[in-house]
Parts: C-alpha cells; structure tokens; sequence
C-alpha cells in the first residue's frame, strides 16, 4: 500500500455550471456554487465522478475485469477500491478544487460570473415548452486563472513490472487526461476543461512533473500497464 497524492489542475475552456441548489430572484434561477469568498469552485464529488466513468472506459478498453455494479463481488475491483461501493468506502478522497486568487488582497472579479438563458424542450413535439424560461448562471472564468486541487489516498498494487509508476496509479493519470467537461449543460458547450496533474506523490516522494506529459502512452507501455492492471485486478 502507498499512500498516494495527486495534486491537479483544472483549465475551463467554456463557462461551467455547477449548481448550488439556489436561485436569486430576478437575477438567476439557479446560481452556481460559490465559497464562502464568492468564488466559484469544484467540489470533489463532481471531478470523483466525472474520473470514476473515465476509468470505466479505459478498463473497458484495456480489457481489464468490468466492475459489477451494486452487486459487485470482486474484492479485487478497480472501480470499487477506488471510488467504493454500496458495500465498502473507496480508497481515494477528493478535495475541492479552488482559484487561488480571491483574497483580501486581491478579490474576485465579477466578470467572472455570467447568465445564460435556456428553455425546456417538447421532445415530443419538438418545440419550446410554454412558460418554461429559464435563466442559468455560469462561471466565466479566465483561462489565466486556474483551479487547483488534490486526490490522495492508500492504493495497493504489487507493480509486477516495476514501472514507473503503480499500474493503478497510471490509471488514474490516464483517468484524469480523459475527463473534458464538468458540470451541467454540457451537451449545449458548458463545462469544457483541460486537466492536468502538476505533482505526484507516492508514500511522501515525489514522481518527476517533467514525465508526467506522457505517463507512458507509448503502445508498448500501454500493453505493459494494461497487462498489470489486468493481473491486478484477476488476483
């Protein structure tokens, strides 16, 4: 078991909506979430979703044993040690990712928050549902400005190949590569990012950033992880 952190950052590419569950009357029916700043920022549940389906594929396409949902058996499961299940915790806990700015000092820039207007479709009829406007607000925030966050938690593998990295690790990373959009109204161009991981660190030592641009997407070392995480998860 190594105790592992993952520190990232998140570039928005398009205005996201994550909502907050409230609205402000003639302003927003529903307002995205905010920090106790007023700064817009991601909480760790959406990213651990948006990675856990992310992961899912690339098991799929790696041919690694499929996670059995709820009625998952297999205490060897990628998905479930990761993220959990119904029956047991995951291993991994995900921080929230936050804009560094916004202090005192240096306070948020309401151009940063934007509104967008939407309507329900009839998707019988194919035409606008009557009554039904509605005003969304988004966070518009520069791509200058970067949120920044962590993953960290014990991950157990035996990295029967000596790599680089632990094969379940390098599913993260690869995880984390093939996440592009967050939030809502995602379908209409909302919630577009580019993820990057900025620093791991494996029981305190840190792995080389300057290798963390191709986590070993070579197709020889492709098959190399592949087969780990496919004995891994067999075990």
């Amino acid at each position: 078991m190594k105790f592992t952190v993952i520190e990232y950052s998140i570039t928005l590419n398009s205005p996201l909506h994550i909502a907050s569950g409230l609205e402000a009357p003639g302003y927003a029916d529903r307002i995205v979430l905010r920090d106790k700043g007023n700064m817009p920022y991601i909480p760790g549940s959406s990213l651990k979703g948006a990675l856990r389906a992310a992961v899912t594929r690339l098991g799929r396409t790696l041919s690694v044993p499929e996670c059995g949902g709820a009625e998952c058996s297999n205490p060897k499961c990628l998905l479930c040690r990761l993220f959990g299940s119904v029956k047991s915790p995951g291993l991994l806990r995900f921080g929230d990712a936050r804009i560094a700015t916004g202090t005192a000092e240096e306070p948020f820039d309401p151009a940063w928050f934007s509104v967008r207007n939407g309507v329900q479709i009839c998707r019988q009829r194919r035409i606008a549902r009557e009554g039904l406007l509605y005003n969304l607000e988004y966070a518009d925030v520069p791509s200058d400005q970067v949120f920044t966050g962590h993953i960290s938690g014990w991950v157990g593998d035996d990295n029967l190949l000596d790599m680089d990295l632990p094969p379940t690790v390098w599913a993260l990373l690869c995880g984390l590569r093939l996440v592009d959009k967050l939030g809502g109204n995602r379908s209409r161009g909302a919630g577009s990012v580019r993820i990057e991981a900025t620093k791991i660190l494996l029981n305190g030592e840190a792995v080389g950033t300057g290798a963390l641009g191709s986590i070993g997407l070579s197709p020889d070392l492709i098959e190399g992880y592949a087969y780990a995480l496919q004995e891994e998860v067999a075990a």
